[in-house]
């Protein structure tokens, strides 16, 4: 049976008979889906990984197996389920020459195929995100810098720039010369006279 010898009503029924089943298209006889419209050699592509990743968690899971997996997991699996069913509506409201609808779903789909692959490294991503904030907070709280208190180190870069400029040197021979001076990389002297200078 062609798409288009059914009618709305059973169309509708069928985006609830679940991802895995194919629908039929009305198109020029004997013709491949993805040749058909272009758009189906990327849902393809996108279907055929997100199946690729259930069968390597041995889906379909029970209820108390799913909640054994860990929580990054069990939300990609959700991810890939709704990709699933949402790439399966796009192909309904194609056949009923939606475009508005097929364009929303296309983008719902998409939405979940990529949060379904952020997800095996959510874990490492919120770990960086805590550590970061706590590196933050910790120079934040800071009252020293080798010893030097936020005044101290204003006053010797002052004194930096001084020296600088009635020596008459470039800032790289100036750093090189007096980098032991001051007890700083050549680095570090020219950075503060560049910030100091604006040279």
């Amino acid at each position: 049976m062609k798409t288009k010898d059914l009618d709305k009503k059973e169309l509708a029924d069928l985006k609830w008979q679940g991802p895995f089943e194919p629908i039929p298209f009305a198109d020029k006889p004997g013709a491949e889906d993805s040749e058909k419209y272009g758009v189906f050699a990327m849902i393809e592509g996108y279907e055929n990984e997100g199946r690729k990743i259930l069968d390597t968690v041995g889906y379909p899971l029970t209820r108390d197996e799913l909640s054994k997996r860990p929580k990054n997991e069990r939300k990609q699996i959700r991810n890939i389920e709704l990709m699933l069913i949402y790439f399966r509506e796009v192909r309904i409201y194609i056949s009923l020459e939606d475009a508005a609808g097929a364009a929303l779903s296309m983008a719902y789909a998409i939405r979940c195929a990529m949060l379904a692959r952020i997800r095996p490294f959510e874990l490492s991503i919120e770990i960086g995100t805590k550590r970061r904030n706590k590196q933050k907070k910790t120079r934040s709280k800071r009252t020293t810098w080798k010893g030097l208190s936020q005044d101290e180190l204003e006053k010797r870069n002052q004194k930096i720039k001084e020296h600088f400029q009635k020596s008459k040197l470039k800032p790289n021979s100036f750093a090189k010369k007096h980098s032991a001076k001051y007890k700083l990389s050549t680095r570090r002297i020219t950075q503060i006279i560049q910030s100091q200078v604006g040279s």
